[in-house]
């Protein structure tokens, strides 16, 4: 809708798979340390994994790594929460069989540390149904609150801790979708440049996916905007996509991949932004295309002499990556993330509990959501420089198909 209100009749939302079991984080989501002393946890749990009915208190019981050690508190386990070893000593960890042992046995859940003060959140749907949901609680707590737990136990004081967390899994199948957006040529409408940026983001608690991606969506949907707002009449068709299921691994950009496979030829490039708040640096590019991205960046560096952009040669395209792009680098479609410049530390956020609304990079020029304000300048002049070249640009040739 909001691509329509911008004028892009085209808009739409189009298929690309299914979930056999969907997952919603519910707002209800508190862990903390109730006695001796009372103190809040920053913890997270995996997406697709089981929460409570409401607060569960227990006793915290150090974890069992062996079987005598097993034989020694299994009375006391049913109804407690078990402590791994941290992180530093993780090799100490109950072997998996000794784990599902303590389930068996009754425990509320496991903890474990982080590592860092950031704990990350993730999950997997591929494999489950209604018939076969986890039951295991797997909770992830930050390093520091795991060191004031076990340094309790350790000293033998009888540690209570609660959590309460609103996990719930949905029946499916549910249907997945990206959002598709055309700004159709109009000498080679059948031709296209992609501007993208993925739409999902991981839910863990204190998380809102701002960095991950809302200001690669934001940015991409921003230079939609301009785009119609100026008028301009591209020779290419401008597609925008907005990707779903790329943090369970690429996936909407990989179905779209697949269901296009008459477009591979068609596509000049796809320009991906996921890099969270920093500005966008320039791009790493093959020497054939070189000339083509400083033509398409040279306006925005004399604009904005504060945010220098810099084009990279490379031997080649690659072949992977771990954002959207790289589902058309794997079909010999080139596709483009930027070089990140800035001074935000796009790890302290990324995928973590850190809300981001609250660390995007306030000391750059801004013009939406954090980004700087020459990202989406820049976005809209490579769309629309690449769209309206004579050629295709210099593409890396496809991989032979089967």
């Amino acid at each position: 809708e909001k691509f329509k209100s911008f004028g892009i009749e085209t808009a739409r939302i189009e298929e690309w798979g299914e979930m056999p079991v969907g997952f919603q984080r519910g707002p209800r989501q508190s862990a903390k340390m109730v006695a001796p002393a009372v103190r809040e946890l920053e913890f997270t749990t995996p997406s697709w994994s089981p929460g409570t009915e409401g607060p569960l208190r227990g006793p915290a019981i150090l974890e069992p790594t062996t079987e005598e050690e097993l034989a020694a508190v299994s009375a006391k386990l049913s109804g407690a929460w078990v402590v791994a070893p941290p992180a530093s000593e993780r090799r100490r960890a109950a072997p998996a069989q000794l784990q599902r042992k303590l389930y068996e046995l009754g425990i509320l859940g496991r903890i474990t540390s982080s590592g860092s003060e950031r704990v990350t959140t993730g999950g997997r749907f591929t494999g489950l149904s209604f018939d076969n949901l986890p039951t295991e609680r797997r909770i992830t707590v930050r390093k520091s609150d795991m060191d004031a737990i076990r340094e309790r136990l350790e000293r033998a004081e009888k540690v209570e801790l609660e959590f309460d967390m609103d996990n719930t899994f949905v029946p499916g199948p549910i249907k997945l979708y990206n959002v598709i957006a055309d700004i159709v040529g109009t000498e080679r409408p059948d031709e296209m440049v992609i501007v993208c940026a993925h739409l999902d983001s991981w839910d863990g608690p204190g998380s809102v996916g701002a960095n991950d991606n809302g200001t690669g969506v934001v940015s991409a949907m921003e230079a939609a905007r301009i785009l119609m707002k100026s008028g301009v009449k591209p020779k290419r068709t401008i597609r925008f996509a907005l990707w779903t299921g790329e943090e369970q691994g690429l996936l909407g950009s990989r179905g779209y991949v697949q269901k296009h496979k008459d477009d591979w030829d068609k596509i000049s490039l796809v320009l991906n932004d996921d890099g969270g708040t920093n500005y966008h640096g320039g791009y790493h590019v093959i020497e054939s295309m070189a000339e083509m991205f400083r033509q398409a960046i040279a306006p925005v560096s004399e604009a904005f002499p504060d945010l220098p952009q810099r084009i990279e040669i490379v031997a080649q395209m690659p072949r992977g990556g771990s954002s959207d792009h790289a589902s058309f680098n794997m079909v010999g479609v080139p596709g483009f993330y930027t070089i990140e410049a800035g001074r935000a530390d796009y790890g302290h956020v990324w995928h973590t509990q850190k809300r981001p609304t609250g660390v995007l990079d306030p000391g750059v020029p801004c013009s939406i959501l954090g980004r700087s304000r020459g990202d989406v300048a820049l976005l809209c002049e490579r769309g629309l420089t690449l769209a309206t070249s004579g050629d295709a640009g210099g593409r890396s040739p496809p991989p032979q198909r089967s």
